[in-house]
């Protein structure tokens, strides 16, 4: 194989590595933000395990949420984020999740939870 057909291979090569990990970087992103909002689940779990699931099921629902959100905004490759106002350390906040960029509240969300499937 001649010089010139080795860097060609090599180019090719090195532009699908470079195309395929862009490819994949909102992938990765996601996936990391779905991670630590699991995290942040199962934290907050382990914190209202003495607590009966009737009582703590909507708190648990905006981790939930919040960690499906940024999945998928980091999914999509936005940097906007929702923040579990309890996790910030607001309990009694009016709002149960903030969203947020660049260190800025966007909008504040009052999450419900219902097992109906009319409501």
């Amino acid at each position: 194989m001649s010089l010139f057909n080795k860097l060609i291979k090599k180019s090719t090569q090195m532009t699908g590595n470079l195309l395929g990990n862009q490819a994949t970087s909102n992938v990765q992103k996601g996936t990391d933000q779905l991670v630590d909002g699991m995290d942040l689940f199962r934290k907050a779990a382990e914190q209202k395990r003495n607590i009966p699931f009737e009582q703590v099921k909507g708190n648990l629902f905006e981790y939930i949420e919040a960690a499906k959100f940024n999945r998928n905004a980091g999914m999509s490759g936005s940097s906007t984020r929702a923040y579990v106002t309890e996790a910030l350390g607001k309990p009694h906040d009016a709002a149960d999740i903030i969203l947020g960029n660049d260190g800025k509240v966007l909008t504040r969300v009052q999450a419900k939870f219902s097992s109906s499937a009319n409501a």
